[in-house]
């Protein structure tokens, strides 16, 4: 293996192996890492990021995420793809195990055909495949096996398969890293049982001694915090038009209960964008980020209002609002 700035010595390499009658090994070139500009990494330059300053903020599994996606792509390094790759490992081990339990149940659907079982209680063991074995064009035994064979090639092309040789861990988080990131934000964390209060809306018994995983990722991301999110917060006053979209979502999130889903919240502030004239709904989230966290992007703001709590998110606009030297609750 080797990047692709070194192709010649490989092929040299090859050519020596053969003449002294020997097989090369298989080979694999991968693309250079760049930098946050897209400029070759440079140890004169110092524009790289180490392994050691990744793992101060982000897991090691995200690290071998980085390396092992995409390896013929070049990939810029540097600090602000660290939490994207970590939550983007978690959300592909949920997708592998997924997927290994409906290659577990089409395997028991192989086996019940294998022996003659009708298609019908096939049907009634796997519900994902339930339109393709109740349709009459082929062999249902078949058709199961071809889509095991489809599945075990996605389960392959997954890079957890590789992060963990074959046996990815049934992992699920009750919360991002991201949301711990603009938690950490609203609230100016230092310390980590702030977040541990958010933490337990979702996962009432979750303590630092029984998940040891998450709590190394509230240790990362107030690291994170600290190092990166402080320093560039930036505020901004909100024009007329999302003043007033704010105030909108205001009276409106103080008629709700505590336990409002979130897919509900974001799907109401769909529609507070749309009556304001935000034809791109991406220009109201943005303007939510810069005034109300400051900074240019963030969290589904559903999510991250379900999880600060839908009283604290009235309380965050109103000092937002506030900043703004106007009345709170009028235009």
């Amino acid at each position: 293996m080797a990047g692709k700035d070194l192709i010649d010595s490989v092929k040299i390499a090859s050519r020596i192996c053969r003449i002294l009658g020997g097989t090369p090994p298989e080979g694999f070139i991968y693309e250079l890492f760049l930098d946050e500009k897209g400029e070759k990494i440079s140890k004169s330059k110092g524009n790289g990021l180490t392994i050691e300053e990744w793992l101060r903020y982000g897991t090691k599994e995200s690290l071998m995420l980085f390396l092992f996606k995409e390896p013929r792509r070049a990939k810029r390094l540097y600090f602000d793809v660290i939490p994207r790759h970590v939550d983007e490992y978690y959300d592909l081990l949920e997708a592998f195990a997924r997927d290994a339990d409906l290659d577990a149940a089409l395997e028991r659907a192989e086996d019940l055909l294998a022996r003659g079982e009708a298609p019908e209680r096939v049907t009634l063991r796997v519900p994902e495949a339930a339109a393709p074995l109740a349709e009459d064009d082929g062999e249902p035994l078949a058709r199961v096996r071809e889509q095991r064979r489809q599945l075990g090639e996605s389960l392959v092309r997954n890079p957890v398969w590789h992060i963990h040789d074959g046996r990815p861990p049934r992992t699920k988080l009750p919360i991002q890293y991201a949301m711990l990131l603009d938690l950490a934000s609203v609230v100016g964390a230092e310390d980590p049982q702030v977040l541990w209060g958010f933490i337990r809306k979702y996962a009432p018994e979750a303590t630092p001694e029984n998940a040891p995983e998450l709590a190394g990722l509230v240790e990362r991301a107030l690291a994170y915090y600290r190092d990166f999110v402080a320093p560039a917060k930036r505020y901004r006053e909100p024009d007329h038009r999302e003043r007033k979209a704010l105030l909108e979502l205001r009276a409106w999130l103080a008629t709700l209960p505590e336990d409002t889903p979130a897919e509900v919240i974001q799907n109401e502030l769909y529609e507070i964008g749309r009556r304001h004239g935000f034809h791109q709904l991406r220009d109201w989230f943005r303007a939510l980020y810069e005034v109300l966290l400051g900074q240019s992007e963030g969290p589904r703001f559903g999510s991250f209002v379900a999880t600060y709590g839908i009283r604290d998110t009235v309380e965050l606009i109103d000092r937002a609002l506030a900043r703004s030297h106007q009345p709170a609750h009028g235009c």
